[in-house]
């Protein structure tokens, strides 16, 4: 079918390139290949490819959003988890009698618990 196309689109007034086009998933992905096909897309190449060839790429593709959404996911996750160690770690610190900063015991106790600790402080 490459013989075909080749007669088919080598006219002396309008010529054009015919590309064979072969991929595999397995394969790693190269610059080169991205190269070559937007070059073909550039000079209107007309490209051939099998069948296969078509299911790989479009195959590799998923593979491709599959592994980004697990990377997403192991991301947040290690956010996650690194915000669960923190507060561990001042509540560790809370237990060896650190305590907590006067700014988070404050907050974490509301603006109105502050005044009667005052007001009982207070001579009477």
């Amino acid at each position: 079918s490459r013989s075909v196309l080749t007669e088919r689109f080598s006219s002396p007034v309008l010529p054009r390139p015919v590309l064979t086009f072969s991929f595999s998933r397995h394969l790693p992905l190269s610059r080169a290949l991205l190269k070559k096909l937007d070059a073909a897309r550039g000079t209107s190449t007309v490209i051939v490819a099998s069948p296969m060839s078509l299911k790989s790429v479009f195959l590799r593709h998923v593979e491709l959003l599959f592994e980004l959404i697990e990377l997403r996911r192991l991301k947040q996750q290690a956010l996650a988890d690194g915000q669960r160690q923190m507060t561990t770690w001042l509540r560790l610190q809370t237990w060896f009698g650190g305590g907590r900063p006067a700014a988070s015991a404050a907050a974490a106790e509301g603006p109105d618990s502050a005044s009667p600790r005052r007001a009982s402080k207070s001579p009477r």
